[in-house]
Order: structure tokens, then C-alpha cells, then sequence
């Protein structure tokens, strides 16, 4: 089954190119996309985990020493 698109003026240049991509292009960025995006969010998770270890080890430091911390 083969798929018109047909030029409106009243469309910006770019919704015209993005109705022009192949659903096989425009699928493989969005996944892209996403890729980058949970690698993105992997990265700052990790980073979150060592922050919080770092800040259990300081707090623990705390609590063992002579004058402690009150929290």
C-alpha cells in the first residue's frame, strides 16, 4: 500500500520534512533517542548511589567521633 503526502503552504518547512521521513527512520532515532536517554539517566544514578555511600561513610565518621552530631 503506498502512502500520499501531499504539501500544505500554510506547513512550516520542518513539519514538512518530518512528514516526509520513512516510519523505519523516524522509528530507529525515537529508539536512538531513548538509548541515549537511559544511558544518560544510568550515569546519573550511579553517580547518586556513590554520593549517597560517600555521605553514609561521612555521617557513620561522625556519630564515632568524640563530640558526635546530633540530627
Amino acid at each position: 500500500m503506498q502512502r500520499h503526502s501531499f504539501s500544505s503552504p500554510s506547513l512550516p518547512s520542518a513539519a514538512r520534512a518530518v512528514q516526509h521521513r520513512s516510519p523505519i527512520k523516524s522509528l530507529r532515532t525515537v529508539n536512538q533517542r531513548l538509548a541515549n536517554a537511559e544511558r544518560e539517566l544510568h550515569v546519573q544514578f550511579t553517580r547518586i548511589a556513590q554520593l549517597q555511600a560517600q555521605l553514609d561513610a561521612v555521617l557513620g565518621a561522625l556519630r564515632r567521633s568524640p563530640k558526635g552530631v546530633h540530627l
